[in-house]
């Protein structure tokens, strides 16, 4: 294999895109607050009935208030 075959030519970032690349920082943790937490639990329950395999557990209502549930729980 010839040597220029080799070697890859990769395009080059420019600056604004490494500045860019090291301004994206993770965002802090949030405090859980457990009163929020167990209500969004609650309500999830509720809208999901007991049963994984129910209409209800496949609901959009379901879904809405499973992601309460996780967003306020972490």
């Amino acid at each position: 294999m010839p040597e220029n075959e080799l070697k890859l030519d990769l395009p080059k970032r420019d600056a604004t895109e490494e500045a860019r690349s090291h301004a994206v920082k993770p965002l802090p943790q949030r405090a859980v607050d457990p009163r929020v937490c167990e209500s969004a639990r609650v309500n999830w329950q509720t809208a999901c009935g007991a049963s994984p395999y129910s209409y209800k557990s496949r609901s959009q209502l379901c879904n809405e208030a499973y992601t309460i549930y996780r967003d306020s729980c972490g």
